[in-house]
């Protein structure tokens, strides 16, 4: 028995709402208690559809990954979705005709929100609430609707910032769900975070060069922001990162390897945010990096 197993003791009183009883995976059936506390009733679930960003820098990196992949399963009754951190799906595909009209028959749909608060325990909205693989097969799912699938998911997290940038999802049928496709998926997320890395340190460079280059002709404090404009603001040891300067990814990577050059191995801010969650990460405030600073050099 795993650390995930339910107890047989505890198995005798795991029923779901409607009667069925709850998974033996206690991820699965802490995600089913979830979805019943948000009023789901597994028989009558309603999709939400939303205009979602098809195009965005995240996909466009990780294309190459996804082509290799699709490449890898062509043939198989299988299919391959990215859902943004919020659930969505914004990417699919799949080949096999009768595998898909599965997917459309069942919603699984560029557009629609598989987060657990509509869908209940899945692939894509499972992972992003557990932070972590999941496989979701068959009568695992809380939806009926959603039983004739076996999904693998995982998050997909910047390499430097650990920030969730969505959700990697292959599918097949519940009859043909494989522990194979969990081990695919792993290496997929692998892959995806080099090229997240490498498209990070080229853009990350241009970036640093024009902050430096702007800070040398003014005399007021420079952030950059995004990867077209300089921002000039008062800063103080309470600035946001998140909220006042709207600082993304690229930027936090041009921000540690500037701390880097002028600190040396003295101070490691991957490190110093590897140890923080999503939440701390939002959060965090010029104060609290210039605590650490000071931590570190004293």
């Amino acid at each position: 028995m795993t650390g995930n197993d339910v107890s047989a003791r505890d198995r005798q009183h795991l029923w779901a709402g409607d009667g069925r009883r709850l998974p033996g995976d206690r991820v699965v059936a802490e995600s089913w208690r979830r979805a019943e506390m948000c009023g789901l009733d597994p028989g009558r679930v309603q999709q939400r559809q939303w205009d979602v960003d098809t195009d965005s820098r995240f996909l466009r990196h990780v294309r190459p990954v996804l082509d290799s992949l699709s490449t890898r399963l062509d043939g198989s009754d299988t299919s391959v979705m990215i859902a943004d951190p919020q659930g969505r799906i914004v990417w699919r595909w799949a080949e096999n005709p009768e595998h898909l009209r599965m997917l459309d028959r069942n919603l699984v749909c560029v557009g629609f929100d598989h987060s657990e608060e509509w869908l209940g325990t899945n692939g894509a909205g499972t992972a992003l609430e557990v932070s972590r693989q999941v496989a979701i097969v068959g009568d695992e799912h809380f939806a009926y609707a959603m039983r004739d699938f076996a999904c693998y998911a995982a998050t997909v997290r910047h390499p430097v910032t650990h920030r969730v940038l969505g959700v990697a999802d292959i599918t097949s049928a519940a009859s043909n769900a494989s522990p194979l496709l969990g081990a695919i998926l792993a290496g997929v997320i692998d892959d995806m975070g080099r090229v997240l890395l490498e498209a990070a340190s080229v853009a990350e460079r241009e970036l640093l060069t024009r902050f430096l280059l702007e800070r040398r002709r003014s005399q007021r404090p420079v952030v950059s922001v995004g990867e077209d404009f300089l921002l000039d603001l008062e800063v103080t040891r309470d600035t946001t990162f998140n909220d006042d300067l709207a600082l993304e990814s690229i930027e936090f990577v041009a921000l540690s390897e500037k701390l880097q050059r002028s600190y040396g191995e003295r101070v490691d801010f991957p490190d110093f945010i590897a140890g923080m969650d999503l939440e701390q990460i939002m959060t965090m405030t010029v104060g609290d990096l210039v605590s650490h600073i000071e931590s570190r050099l004293s």
